[in-house]
């Protein structure tokens, strides 16, 4: 009997654990628009376009639909965003992160998904 409680206290700590990594990576879409990240950055893969189509000096921004086909960490997304690491050595164009951490970490964990 004991088996079986323990098994059921880790299967619900694992329901629990599945549910909540999947509403919080159901919200990166949301909150890639609410940060206005579509105003560079389009998504299609899952329904986003880019908002902007004014000049980009240098190179347009890419489309972040397989962006993470090198499979980087959440944390480094979180970095860059945050202007603490460097992507082919420079920062991100926009201004670092000013949102709050729980959004930084739910959109770099929706960006590390996107393969």
């Amino acid at each position: 009997m004991k088996a079986w409680n323990r098994l059921l206290a880790g299967a619900a700590v694992l329901g629990m654990t599945v549910l909540m990594t999947g509403t919080s990576f159901a919200n990166g879409p949301s909150l890639f628009k609410a940060n206005h990240c579509n105003m560079c950055h389009s998504v299609s893969a899952a329904g986003i376009e880019r908002t902007s189509h004014g000049h980009f000096p240098g190179k347009q921004p890419p489309d972040l639909s397989h962006v993470n086909r090198a499979g980087k960490a959440s944390s480094w997304y979180a970095g860059f965003l945050q202007h603490k690491v460097k992507l082919d050595g420079r920062p991100h164009r926009r201004g670092p992160w000013t949102g709050s951490q729980s959004d930084l970490n739910t959109l770099a964990n929706w960006l590390a998904g996107l393969k």
